[in-house]
């Protein structure tokens, strides 16, 4: 029986593997495809979860999902599996880094589009919900209770209008 150092050193090491793998994938999908071919975005989309799922969160993963996103965005596809995904994806990331205001946005436009695509009864639904409740309910309680260290992290934002962070 393998230790839990052996597993979590395998797991990590599969993790590397798989950045390695989707970067050279997306790299030469971008190349060949274009930068906003749906299968270059979904890539990204997967590349940007190793990536924080590696713990290069900031400058990776985020980097990676605002790529997707944007693309998906470019391309018109407010209703499609991947940009719901890709949303998700940033909203969850943004709540792990504390971005509550920009995630609170990011849940309200999932719920906008599963409400269309899926109903109000679909557990997916429910789940962004929840999600949004509980990004609402940080957002409440850092303007309760402000953090003066936050005070550098946040300007004006390119996403309707609502204040974001640089």
């Amino acid at each position: 029986m393998s230790s839990r150092a052996d597993r979590d050193k395998s797991y990590f090491n599969k993790i590397e593997q798989d950045d390695e793998k989707y970067s050279a994938l997306y790299e030469s999908q971008r190349q060949e495809l274009g930068r906003n071919n749906p299968v270059t975005l979904k890539t990204a989309r997967i590349l940007g979860n190793i990536k924080v799922k590696r713990g290069d969160r900031l400058m990776g993963g985020e980097v990676m999902l605002r790529t997707a996103l944007q693309g998906f965005e470019e391309l018109g596809l407010d209703y499609n599996h991947d940009i719901l995904a890709t949303r998700i994806d940033l909203a969850n990331l943004l709540m792990m880094q504390t971005f509550y205001e920009e995630a609170e946005y990011m849940y309200k436009k999932v719920l906008e589009s599963q409400k269309k695509i899926m109903g109000p009864n679909d557990p997916e639904f429910l789940k962004t919900v929840s999600d949004l409740a509980r990004a609402h309910e940080a957002v409440k309680l850092r303007e309760k209770y402000p953090d003066p260290r936050d005070s550098w992290t946040y300007g004006t934002g390119s996403l309707g209008g609502k204040k974001f962070r640089k």
